[in-house]
């Protein structure tokens, strides 16, 4: 176990060092083969502030000028992009040596160290509208300890940058020190090449020099004369276009015909002409390599500098093809990904996981504002418990909460993440992880709880009505023997009567109850004016208790085709909710042939003047289990209607007005008979 919990912790800690050593790795690569000094220095300078997450940085060097003084310029990125508001804007070499001169400098609050306060060289970076407080410089220095620069870095919060960049950064400045002192060796090459054949003198005093500089540059090297003759190799070149073979004093066109009519004869015939230095990256079948080449001319012909950089193209395919197939996996799953800093509480979010959180990607932000923002409220303590236990234990994070979207709607999301630890410690640094819109999975799982729910409330249903019936069988044969019993005078015989007229009210609701359960798949000819008149028979003592009127206003010969046990369950909802939300006045059922958008059918209208439906309740009124009966309703009887209208294709709407309360307004429309049955009758017109 112990063993397998420390191959765990260095996995871990691997992985969070895996980004910053990749971008130190590319950014080394990168500086390697450039030869622009702005190029350079701007990408030094961009590849420290990812390392060391400040909000802005610049670039200290001393070049020389054409008369050979020093030159101090800076290149600036981050917050501060202007040189003319930058607070060292005038530079010099005294200024760069104090910076820079006394190594790497850290400090965590400048505002609370005496070496940084008003009359240093350092006062103007803490005054201004944005006073810088944590201070990062790094000296770049040459091989030899030469001073040419350094890299600075500033943050307008204290305790900023942290220890564990140190190694990281020191190690960039190192590889920025490389690429500067081979970018003036190519400097001074050019030069010398350019004039060599202005003093033939000087070519003889110096070609071995030059050649002692050939020998220990990087990059392979040779040079051709105006008649394309191959003069010099160095041992670079030898090994890399001719395996070590000596090919100098031979035509490069004869010795490479390959080449001939490609871009290697074209940008080198451009550099002989004199048109300027050429520079491009192309393979050469032959030696089945990637070739990184510049061209320079020189009096005698052109200097030619070129790289292997067959490895670094396979990398970045391999990268390239890497990054393509985590991109279309995370696309697949719809993942989101997100890294998150535990010191400074910032989260960085890729574009799908920026799109669910309503923020822009790749722009830092606090995760403690961005939860305050968009996660609801009941949610919010999940997120953080969660967190707490993962950095406490440097286990996983997983929760499951709902965020707001700016339209008041609510998505669910899945997030899940891994901790990163401090390079040699246990000590949880931050996070990455992923994150997923779950909403239609919470949706189906809400969905099946409740067709559990329904299914178990239907066999309930269906074994309370089939149960009911035999007792009531009984009961009714009793009643029946005892109204046929001579001895059994007038006034119990009428009690008798009406007692059996409610066990048959009971008898039909317990047969429409297991109706309702035991579907039926076998459409009928109903004539909704029969239909309705038994159903609201069915509810006349609770009209008359509650002293409401009703009316029935159906033409002749309303028919529809349909499922009738449905048919009557779907009115006997409605008119129940009509009778509930009446506390007086009239009911008015009315049915009319109608024809809504070119189908032809019934409309039938349930009518109350009760004090009308709230508008937040409108929008989950068909929503099973959602009542306001409280322990009255089931919630399950305008869910049911719905489904059963739409079903045998009708649907069913409504209107209502409660200020002031003039009632409610339920439209069922059924469509009409095939066509081939003989309605006997013409349509009316339209309701209003």
């Amino acid at each position: 176990m112990e063993a397998r919990s420390q191959s765990t912790s260095r996995a871990a800690q691997s992985g969070n060092l895996q980004a910053p050593l990749k971008l130190l790795v590319d950014t080394g690569l990168q500086l390697a083969r450039e030869r622009n000094l702005d190029v350079i220095l701007q990408s030094a300078l961009d590849a420290g502030r990812q390392l060391t997450h400040a909000s802005w940085g610049a670039f200290f060097y001393t070049t020389l000028a054409a008369g050979g003084a020093p030159c101090p310029i800076f290149k600036l990125t981050g917050s501060e992009t202007d040189p003319a508001t930058f607070p060292l804007a005038h530079v010099d070499q005294s200024l760069i040596e104090t910076l820079f001169g006394g190594g790497i400098v850290r400090c965590a609050d400048i505002a609370s160290d005496a070496h940084f306060g008003p009359g240093s060289p350092f006062a103007p970076l803490t005054s201004g509208p944005r006073p810088t407080r944590s201070y990062y410089a790094i000296p770049v220095l040459t091989a030899h300890g030469e001073l040419l620069g350094g890299l600075l870095y500033g943050e307008p919060t204290p305790h900023r940058f942290t220890q564990a960049s140190e190694p990281l950064v020191e190690t960039l400045a190192a590889h920025a020190a490389v690429a500067i002192d081979n970018t003036r060796l190519h400097e001074q090459l050019s030069r010398q090449a350019t004039s060599a054949g202005d003093s033939r003198h000087l070519q003889a005093t110096t070609a071995a020099q030059l050649a002692q500089v050939f020998e220990a540059t990087t990059d392979a090297v040779h040079f051709l004369d105006r008649n394309w003759i191959i003069t010099y190799l160095n041992r670079r070149a030898l090994a890399i276009v001719s395996g070590g073979r000596d090919i100098a004093g031979q035509n490069i066109w004869e010795v490479f015909p390959e080449a001939v009519g490609t871009i290697f004869q074209h940008a080198y015939t451009q550099a002989m002409n004199g048109i300027g230095p050429v520079a491009f990256t192309e393979f050469y079948p032959p030696l089945g390599l990637w070739l990184s080449i510049k061209a320079y001319p020189t009096p005698d012909g052109i200097a030619v500098f070129f790289q292997d950089v067959t490895e670094e193209r396979r990398l970045a395919r391999e990268k390239a093809e890497s990054d393509r197939r985590l991109r279309q996996a995370l696309d697949a799953a719809q993942l989101g990904t997100w890294t998150w800093d535990r010191a400074t509480d910032l989260l960085d979010l890729d574009d799908r996981a920026a799109q669910l959180f309503h923020s822009e990607p790749h722009r830092p932000v606090g995760r403690s504002f961005m939860r305050e923002r968009i996660v609801v409220e009941e949610d919010r303590d999940i997120t953080t418990a969660n967190l707490r236990h993962a950095v406490e234990t440097g286990g996983l994070y997983q929760a499951e909460y709902r965020v707001q979207n700016p339209d008041g709607t609510f998505t669910w999301i899945a997030a899940s993440g891994i901790p990163t630890f401090a390079p040699d410690s246990t000590e949880v640094v931050g996070m990455t992880g992923t994150i997923q819109d779950i909403t239609l999975r919470k949706t189906q799982e809400t969905a099946l709880r409740q067709s559990e729910k329904l299914a178990a409330t239907g066999r309930l249903a269906a074994t309370i009505a089939h149960e009911i019936n035999n007792p009531l069988e009984a009961v009714t044969n009793l009643i029946y023997l005892v109204k046929t019993d001579p001895t059994v005078p007038p006034t119990a015989q009428q009690l008798l009567e009406t007692a059996d007229q409610e066990l048959a009210r009971v008898a039909q609701i317990a047969q429409q109850t297991l109706g309702f359960y035991r579907d039926t798949t076998r459409p009928v000819d109903v004539d909704l004016r029969d239909l309705l008149t038994s159903v609201v028979g069915l509810f006349h003592r609770k009209l008359t208790y509650k002293r409401i009127d009703y009316k029935l206003d159906f033409p002749e010969r309303l028919h529809v085709f349909g499922l009738q046990g449905e048919l009557r369950q779907v009115f006997s909802n409605l008119i129940v909710n009509a009778i509930d939300a009446s506390l007086h006045g009239r009911i008015t059922i009315r049915g009319r042939y109608r024809t809504i958008n070119g189908v032809r059918g019934v409309s039938v209208l349930i009518c109350d003047e009760g004090t009308g439906i709230p508008t937040p309740i409108r929008e989950r009124l068909f929503s099973p289990f959602f009542t306001t009966k409280l322990s009255v309703g089931t919630g399950l009887g305008l869910w049911v209607t719905r489904g059963i209208l739409e079903k045998q294709g009708g649907n069913i709407r409504f209107r209502s007005r409660v200020d002031p309360p003039t009632g409610t307004i339920f439209r069922v429309f059924l469509r009409a008979l095939p066509e081939n049955f003989d309605l006997n009758t013409t349509e009316p017109k339209l309701l209003q």
